[in-house]
């Protein structure tokens, strides 16, 4: 799929391809595509405009934005900045969400007590999907309001990403491209549910 946009114009638009190896379907300006953990830019984008807006800084603590926050190990966990959580430098394992699909991220922070820090906050980059949790936590208690509602208003919405979702249903009633993968055969994969609104993936 290649699309060239001038200056808020979209001049040229071009697709290729079939959203199921099996069942065909062109690919078209519409279809949906997974597109998992490029979620996490949407989810920066979210932070800063935010931060934009003074509702909260890159150097706030997490800790102290996200009370419920608890951490294992040896490290202090009131150092973390919202900016660590961002660049991957918090010094968090990962531990993946996805295991929550009823759960907001506010809720999923509170219910782990098994998040170890490993590093120092800032000492080492090390790719966290739990980060970017705990920044959809930031959000939700700095507004108030559900993560994927922030999301739709203030990132989808100025993007004019009116086909983007995080509701399997509706995508799976869309014209959505099928992931495939192989490994000696192609497996055709469903669409993924990830409902628990943490942004690390969807």
């Amino acid at each position: 799929m290649k699309s060239i946009v001038e200056r808020g114009r979209e001049p040229f638009f071009a697709s290729l391809g079939v959203r199921h190896l099996d069942e065909g379907g062109d690919i078209g300006p519409h279809t949906l595509f997974r597109v998992a953990s490029l979620t996490k830019l949407v989810t920066v984008a979210l932070i800063l405009s935010m931060v934009d807006d003074g509702m909260l800084s890159l150097d706030d603590s997490v800790a102290e934005l996200v009370p419920s926050f608890a951490t294992t190990g040896g490290f202090d966990r009131s150092a973390i900045t919202v900016r660590q959580i961002l660049n991957h430098t918090a010094g968090l394992s990962d531990i993946s969400p996805l295991i929550c699909p009823e759960a907001s991220a506010s809720e999923w922070v509170a219910s782990r007590t098994d998040l170890e820090l490993w590093a120092p906050a800032g000492a080492v980059w090390d790719y966290s999907n739990t980060g970017f949790t705990l920044a959809a936590a930031v959000a939700e208690n700095v507004s108030g309001r559900a993560f994927r509602d922030l999301v739709a208003e203030r990132v989808l919405g100025p993007a004019g990403m009116e086909d983007t979702t995080f509701d399997p249903t509706v995508a799976a009633m869309s014209e959505h491209a099928a992931g495939h993968t192989l490994e000696g055969s192609t497996t055709v994969l469903g669409i993924a549910d990830y409902t628990c609104p943490a942004l690390d993936g969807s």
